[in-house]
């Protein structure tokens, strides 16, 4: 009787439900709306300006004045890691986004159309899969001066690969089905079909993919910028902040330089991989609860 209940209820509900069920997944939720947060009220919860240097305060260790202490030019390292939360977050979502929209287009075309237009749409792809990424961006990085708008684009325009090819699967799965043979016979246009009737019943692994992309491009971001080719100082990113890391002499003697910058990347990473996960098992029809 309640599993008949269930088959009945809205499968988004559903989802919904088996979600917030998941303690893993809302504890990653949880703390990614904290950071975010904390890092859009950066203004409000550090009296200190985020650029503003004082040299008799350098590596100062953590006190009342300096609650995270201070790095080599004297700046609060609480006041910087709120700063580069935004800028590493943002860098997340945005190439994340970039890159999902472009596999959407390009998926959803090569699944529908198929045949030539496919064969080109995956060749295509199978040489973007084939550059190793890393010596890429580097690349790229390298030609243009390294900033927070080229890591996005960078990062946007080389990973919509697995996008694609996610969509175009389901896509080629799902317009054998009956119901697509009804709008054919409707006479419904190409481009609904594929937004109104195809995108929507592939629309929970995408949901997965672009989420779990998101700690992949904060990791890369974090990279990118260690490497002093991502984000450049002074504007702050958790990745640059490590940057500091590579010193022995800071590593063994200064640890509030590259542990707080380290550790919001590894909490920010694994909550967002937690949330995909509980994105992933809560949208999976299969999956009795």
């Amino acid at each position: 009787m309640n599993n008949a209940k269930q088959e009945n209820r809205n499968p988004l509900r559903l989802a919904m439900e088996r979600f917030f069920k998941n303690k893993m997944a809302m504890t990653g939720l949880i703390l990614i709306v904290i950071f975010t947060v904390a890092a859009l009220l950066a203004p409000v919860l550090t009296p200190h300006d985020r650029d503003s240097y004082n040299m008799t305060r350098r590596y100062a260790a953590p006190s009342g004045q300096n609650l995270m202490g201070a790095d080599a030019m004297g700046r609060d390292v609480l006041t910087r890691l709120l700063y580069a939360g935004r800028i590493s977050l943002m860098v997340g979502a945005l190439s994340s986004a970039i890159s999902a929209v472009i596999g959407i287009v390009l998926g959803a075309i090569a699944g529908f159309y198929g045949k030539w237009v496919d064969m080109a749409i995956m060749r295509i792809a199978d040489v973007f899969s084939s550059l190793p990424f890393y010596m890429l961006a580097i690349t790229i990085m390298a030609l243009f001066e390294p900033s927070v708008r080229g890591t996005i684009i960078v990062m946007g325009f080389l990973w919509w690969t697995g996008a694609a090819r996610l969509l175009r699967s389901q896509i080629l799965s799902l317009k054998e089905m009956e119901f697509m043979e009804a709008t054919t016979a409707q006479g419904i246009s190409d481009f609904k079909k594929i937004t109104q009737h195809l995108m929507p019943n592939a629309f929970g692994p995408m949901i997965v993919t672009i989420t779990l992309n998101i700690a992949n491009a904060i990791l890369t971001e974090s990279a990118l910028s260690y490497l002093g080719l991502g984000v450049r100082v002074p504007i702050p990113s958790w990745g640059n902040m490590l940057s500091d890391a590579q010193n022995m002499f800071v590593l063994q003697n200064y640890w509030w330089m590259w542990v707080p910058p380290g550790l919001c990347i590894l909490i920010t990473v694994m909550s967002i991989n937690f949330v995909g996960e509980g994105l992933r098992d809560a949208m999976d029809p299969k999956l009795d609860r």
